[in-house]
């Protein structure tokens, strides 16, 4: 959770680079670049390895990253610098959070006892789009354990139709009555 503030404040920084130098995808593109570099276990544990050298670590960057502008280039030094090479992965989620704000996008987490059909899904992205005045984009996840409904997360919202939550609802009422 501390690499949290640091991985928002770098994204920041990034959506504000990239909206100067009017290159919108060309920042989000490099940082899934580096995510998949980041998710290899082999090149996380060179770049997070104390005993090699940075001037090496550059290097393989360099050989790596051999479209990345100048600044781009910079900006992986930075975190290579800082030992912070394994916050690319945050950094890309937040830009991503950033831009569909902008664009007015809310992603969600649609959670269902069962898969739920494409048909059905866009009718729920679409209700939830009429909802919260913006463009949803679904995905499904499965949990049993809710019966049946359905319990749409947002980052930073969450909306519970479910059985389970019912029987939440009704559990919590019926402790604080006095029955």
């Amino acid at each position: 959770m501390a690499k949290e503030p640091s991985a928002r404040r770098y994204a920041e920084a990034i959506f504000q680079i990239d909206n100067v130098d009017l290159n919108k995808d060309n920042w989000s593109q490099k940082l899934k670049f580096l995510t998949e570099l980041a998710c290899n276990n082999d090149v996380l544990s060179l770049m997070n390895e104390p005993h090699v050298p940075l001037n090496i670590k550059k290097d393989g960057i360099k050989k790596l990253c051999s479209g990345f502008t100048k600044k781009q280039l910079n900006f992986v030094f930075l975190l290579l610098e800082r030992g912070q090479f394994d916050l690319v992965i945050d950094i890309s989620d937040r830009l991503s959070e950033m831009t569909d704000d902008i664009e007015g996008i809310k992603r969600a987490k649609i959670i269902s006892a069962v898969e739920l059909k494409k048909d059905f899904m866009e009718k729920i992205e679409k209700k939830l789009g009429d909802l919260t005045n913006s463009k949803v984009i679904g995905v499904n996840e499965i949990d049993e354990s809710i019966v049946g409904g359905i319990v749409v997360r947002f980052s930073d919202q969450v909306l519970d139709m479910s059985i389970k939550g019912e029987f939440l609802k009704m559990r919590d009422s019926f402790s604080k009555s006095n029955i």
